[in-house]
């Protein structure tokens, strides 16, 4: 395996001896001066003086000078030019900024560019472990500057690794934008780099809306309660936001009206859940649409309304007359409805075994039953079918069509509407429940120290 040596790369102020300790300490065999026009005869004199009481020192040396070394944009641009040639040019060193000199600019600069940089792996250009290198000491003179003998070597972390700053965005963006299953690794990683345990609390929140999102009720209110030891333990040394919290317990709630089964044993399905809720679960479907519209997954959107809509009218003809619409038992409809069996013969011509949403058979049902939602599906009838039709067309389905924004909108909007009247609810109310339902989103001035 070929040995990694090390570059560094130095601003260089009116002051040498810092660079010179700073040479002599760590002996890297590539050097990099960012100067000013003022500075830059200065490298020179730094090479001979730490050759001079170094003799064995050797150094492959670049000279790049600021054009304006009172700019922090053309630092910071001369910084990072200079990282990308010493990536390209030495793939095998190890890469050390040294912000001791310079002006103030050219130190935000350097410092400001590498820390974008992030780690690099060996072969590509390779960040220390410690890359910041900073020649500090007690001893100073009335101008605040070190007093040549005292000075002292100090090694730090790139402050975004350190903290995973970075790391920490990303998962919170990848949250936000409902990327869970992304959002989750990384909150994995950072909690086994730093081991604090609110990355696992948002690893868990991570995996629980994962879940929720794909219809897994279940098993995302399983993650949910057992975040509550998590949240135990945390609080011992640290306290929790109130809304944090109350949203947490808000979820579970809710899980406990979208699933349908009672947690069994070891994970496994238990009893039914008297708590679940159908039209719930029409509402969350409008929810899942809304996202993948702001995703811009629009024929998933479309998808999803019509499905919506379905949801809705199946959980009121199961919750208040007692049909299955994947399968009519018309024994248990004749034992329900004495007589009404009869009447539907007379306008049918034959008992569905199953309801599909558009189908005159449903509209007829309903106004044998008396209900008054028979003019709901009437009135929507047309629109209705015709979002049948998009679907069907997609090429996700049965055909060869995609989805533009403003069709999943209005998709979406046909979706509420509906729902609002099979309910008999306004836009106002039906959008407050699904205010509810919708999935909150995370903050970073919390996970981030």
């Amino acid at each position: 395996m070929q040995e990694i040596k090390n570059l560094f790369i130095y601003t260089v102020g009116g002051t040498p001896e810092p660079i010179i300790k700073s040479i002599l300490t760590y002996k890297p065999e590539v050097c990099y001066f960012i100067c000013s026009r003022e500075t830059e005869p200065l490298v020179a004199k730094i090479l001979e003086e730490a050759h001079a009481r170094d003799p064995s020192f050797t150094t492959t040396s670049h000279i790049e000078r600021v054009k304006n070394h009172e700019d922090i944009i053309e630092c910071y641009r001369t910084s990072h030019q200079i990282l990308m040639d010493a990536r390209r040019k030495y793939p095998n060193h190890r890469i050390s900024v040294d912000f001791t000199g310079g002006t103030k600019s050219m130190s935000a600069g350097l410092v400001l560019a590498a820390t974008k940089f992030g780690n690099f792996t060996a072969g590509k250009g390779a960040f220390a472990t410690e890359p910041f290198k900073y020649i500090g000491g007690e001893v100073r003179d009335q101008y605040g500057r070190v007093v040549t003998g005292h000075e002292r070597p100090l090694d730090r972390r790139n402050p975004l690794q350190e903290f995973l700053i970075e790391d920490v965005e990303e998962a919170i963006s990848l949250f936000n934008n409902y990327h869970f299953e992304a959002a989750e690794i990384i909150f994995n990683k950072c909690y086994s780099k730093l081991g604090d345990p609110r990355f696992k609390l948002m690893e868990r929140a991570s995996q629980g809306f994962k879940y929720w999102d794909k219809f897994m009720y279940e098993k995302a209110l399983e993650v949910f309660s057992r975040m509550d030891l998590l949240i135990q333990d945390i609080s011992k040394f640290e306290l929790l936001p109130d809304t944090f919290l109350k949203n947490l317990e808000e979820r579970k709630r809710i899980l406990r009206k979208l699933s349908l089964w009672m947690p069994g044993r070891t994970g496994r399905r238990g009893k039914p859940n008297p708590e679940h809720d159908p039209n719930m679960g029409a509402l969350d479907m409008i929810c899942n649409a809304e996202r993948r519209i702001e995703m811009e997954r629009y024929d998933d959107a479309l998808i999803r309304c019509y499905r919506a809509i379905e949801m809705a009218v199946s959980a009121t003809l199961k919750k208040e007359y007692k049909i299955r619409m994947e399968k009519i038992d018309w024994n248990e409809f004749e034992r329900l409805y004495p007589g009404k069996k009869e009447i539907l013969l007379q306008r049918l011509d034959r008992l569905p075994e199953s309801l599909w949403l558009g189908d005159e058979e449903l509209c007829v049902i309903l106004e044998v039953l008396g209900s008054p939602l028979v003019n709901v599906l009437r009135d929507k009838k047309f629109d209705v079918d015709n979002l049948r039709l998009r679907r069907n067309r997609l090429l996700l389905v049965h055909g060869f069509q995609i989805v533009t924004k403003d069709i999943a909108n209005g998709s979406l909007k046909l979706c509420k509407e509906f729902i609002a009247n099979w309910m008999q609810l306004n836009l106002e109310q039906i959008d407050e429940k699904l205010a509810y339902l919708r999935f909150p989103r995370l903050s970073p001035e919390y996970l981030i120290l």
